[in-house]
């Protein structure tokens, strides 16, 4: 506490470490003081914390090295939003490629059309998943509900054919009912001027 007053947060750490064996005592101590890189290492070397390593080198900007922690712990979109901020977009690309890969393989298509939407903005690539989606019973009525409030808003697209084109095209009769539905409950979402 002596140490942690005058400031000297290398000793204090020193103490927590190496006399009370208290590692997690001395990487707060070096986060107080600033000491991210070697609070990291405290976190990763002896209480086996990436993620808590991964947020300290993050605070201490040393982002390279936090991305390579977030992809080892697979934090796809982490790393990605890490590399997006020093203005690596094709390396942030790749790893958001990652979560999209991973939500499929889940069969998370709402996840998967995020990470296309607001990270990756292929909007036409989210509307194949979102009409997979629709196809699968896992998410089907949210995938053509999202799909939906997406084409209102571009405005090219004309509704009235859109929704006979779904309707015929990706609809089986056994989700006929599910699709009229969701085009009722969504009515005011789908006017257009």
């Amino acid at each position: 506490n002596e140490a942690i007053a005058r400031g000297d947060f290398e000793k204090a750490a020193y103490i927590y470490a190496h006399l009370l064996h208290d590692f997690n005592g001395a990487a707060n101590v070096l986060q107080q003081g600033k000491m991210y890189r070697e609070a990291a290492a405290i976190y990763k070397e002896h209480l086996k914390n990436l993620e808590k390593a991964a947020e300290c080198l993050e605070k201490g900007g040393l982002i390279i090295d936090a991305i390579d922690l977030y992809i080892e712990l697979q934090r796809w979109e982490k790393a990605g939003d890490l590399y997006a901020t020093i203005g690596n977009k094709s390396k942030a690309d790749l790893q958001y490629e990652r979560c999209v890969d991973a939500a499929m393989q889940k069969g998370d298509y709402l996840e998967a059309c995020r990470f296309l939407q607001e990270k990756l903005n292929q909007q036409d690539r989210a509307l194949v998943t979102m009409l997979q989606g629709w196809h699968d019973n896992k998410q089907d009525v949210a995938c053509l509900k999202r799909y939906l409030q997406t084409v209102c808003r571009l405005p090219e697209i004309d509704m009235a054919q859109q929704l006979e084109m779904l309707y015929r095209q990706h609809t089986p009769a056994t989700k006929q009912g599910a699709f009229l539905t969701t085009v009722a409950d969504n009515l005011g979402l789908l006017e257009t001027d």
